[in-house]
């Protein structure tokens, strides 16, 4: 088995963010318990996830307590990562 050189090292992608973001956005944010967004955001704070949680919902100014933005478009730049959590006609 032949050892690693730096240049195959350097084509890895770094998934840092990925594994530990610091930052999540929920698209779907949903303030209806049952929903897959609501859910999402319950586990988020059952697990005290101590990061910034953006909910993203054009149809809801806050839920829980946290602002919402009306899309992905207005989330601030280097959110580490999503929870996609829209119907799948959406997806």
């Amino acid at each position: 088995m032949a050892a690693d050189t730096s240049s195959e090292k350097e084509k890895a992608p770094d998934i840092r963010r990925l594994l530990s973001p610091k930052s999540i956005a929920i698209i779907g944010a949903s303030a209806n318990p049952a929903s897959m967004g609501a859910r999402a955001l319950a586990t988020l704070r059952r697990f005290n996830y101590a990061g910034d949680i953006y909910p993203v919902n054009p149809k809801q100014d806050q839920i829980d307590g946290l602002p919402c933005v009306a899309s992905v478009a207005d989330l601030p730049k280097g959110v580490d990562a999503a929870i996609i959590a829209i119907p799948q006609a959406g997806v």
